[in-house]
């Protein structure tokens, strides 16, 4: 009784992200200073967001998309060389004078795949194996891009401790993907099934205390709003439309099927956008997050869009070719 009310408080949380979003950043900020101390629970906050999110993936759903690499070479093409390499050039060109707006949107663009796009993906018959192993590996070699990244474009504007930055990668996305992993492994699927109609909406809680915070730490700084957070939004929902078009046109370019192309098309535009959050909190100014929390509040209703706009027909017809369903033991 009680876990069918935690799954039904889950299904609303998820309807009204958006909604809990903007609520995290309105008290957040109206509360400034006196939830600013707990920043230090950012971390362990988003690794435990990052467990719940890894615990229904296996290992051995990702191990048969290797043998058509084209797919996954084609993706990092996109998600970690082009789209950070757009993501600079016209954010530098727009906020010449505006480095801080300039980070944070490098910074968007340079977080692994958001574990989101696995839902996504399983709505419009997708291929679940390629999207996890787009996940998984993106999660692992994170801890090396994300910095490298920064580092590559911005390493003449900010200092950067990319140390510093790569173990909070490790702490927050790498050791708990493969806790996750292991833990629906190990039992076989049984703890998952246990624990996440209470993991997923806590989850939730989680992503708006993460939110709250960075808030609090914009009102500690004395950021204040100005017309470049609207161009910094509109920027970064173009340079995400972006990656869903491009995944979406590639993996046609390469003969990809129906399942293929709506697996490219959501790892290529969706980032884990709450581990930017995180990082500009940490090694950042304040106002370098706010192109990130624009992203968290458009970045599921962009994929909806996107979704019924490039597969929403074949959806109802229910077509899904080359659809690989994730197994659990």
């Amino acid at each position: 009784m009680f876990g069918n009310l935690l799954l039904k408080f889950n299904k609303v949380l998820e309807k009204a992200m958006p909604l809990v979003t903007l609520s995290g950043l309105l008290l957040g900020y109206l509360a400034g200073k006196s939830i600013a101390p707990f920043e230090f629970l950012v971390v362990p906050l988003f690794a435990f967001i990052t467990f719940t999110s890894t615990l229904n993936m296996r290992a051995d759903d990702f191990i048969s998309t290797f043998k058509k690499p084209k797919f996954i070479i084609a993706f990092f093409v996109i998600f970690v060389l082009l789209q950070p390499f757009v993501a600079w050039l016209l954010s530098s060109l727009i906020f010449s004078n505006d480095p801080q707006i300039v980070i944070g949107l490098v910074l968007l663009y340079s977080t692994p795949v958001a574990v989101t796009s696995s839902i996504w993906t399983d709505i419009y018959r997708g291929n679940i194996s390629l999207t996890i192993t787009l996940i998984l590996i993106g999660c692992v070699i994170a801890p090396l891009t994300t910095p490298f990244l920064i580092l590559l474009f911005l390493g003449n504007t900010v200092e950067i401790s990319t140390m510093h930055m790569f173990m909070s990668l490790v702490w927050m996305v790498v050791l708990p993907s493969i806790m996750g992993i292991c833990v629906n492994e190990f039992s076989r699927g049984k703890i998952p099934d246990i624990i996440n109609p209470v993991f997923k909406p806590f989850s939730k809680i989680a992503l708006f205390l993460v939110v709250m915070m960075n808030a609090a730490a914009i009102r500690v700084s004395g950021v204040s709003f100005d017309v470049a957070y609207v161009y910094a939004g509109l920027l970064a929902i173009l340079l995400s439309t972006f990656g869903f078009l491009a995944g979406f046109f590639v993996s046609g370019l390469l003969k990809g099927d129906w399942g293929t192309r709506v697996s490219m098309s959501f790892t290529s535009g969706m980032r884990n956008i709450s581990a930017a959050l995180v990082l500009s909190i940490t090694y950042f100014s304040p106002r370098s997050s706010i192109p990130v929390i624009v992203g968290i509040l458009f970045q599921q209703t962009l994929s909806a869009v996107i979704g019924s706009t490039l597969f929403g027909k074949k959806r109802r017809r229910g077509k899904g070719a080359g659809m690989a369903q994730p197994r659990r033991g």
